[in-house]
């Protein structure tokens, strides 16, 4: 027994995960790797694929810190100098850009501060 197109399609349909990845590229490079594979189909089966193609999800997130990919004008703002943040500012600042800004190291900088002034 052979799988075609349609069977892969509706696992598609049904998957959570392939949102995150869901392009009309995505889903032909997708259907026509599973379709030359001959995999079982399953959502299993669609998260190996896409690993295994390495596709670039369209949610605007990133798949290893699953956060948000700040604008350049953003970036080149933090890269001109050192960054300015108030108690405040930090405080509404969502966790998980918190998590994502750490790795910038001027952002870290300037989260430190603030802890040694104790204002965190």
């Amino acid at each position: 027994m052979s799988f075609t197109k349609r069977d892969y399609q509706s696992e598609l349909n049904l998957g959570d995960a392939w949102m995150k990845y869901a392009s009309s590229e995505n889903e032909e490079r997708i259907l026509e790797f599973l379709e030359e594979v001959q995999w079982l189909p399953s959502q299993v089966t669609i998260n190996r694929a896409i690993a295994s193609l390495q596709l670039s999800r369209t949610d605007g997130l990133t798949k290893e810190f699953d956060c948000r990919i700040p604008s350049k004008a953003v970036i080149e703002a933090e890269e001109e100098g050192a960054i300015r943040l108030t108690a405040a500012e930090y405080k509404n600042i969502p966790a998980a850009e918190v998590l994502c800004r750490m790795r910038n190291p001027r952002f870290k900088e300037a989260v430190y501060k603030l802890v040694r002034a104790g204002q965190i």
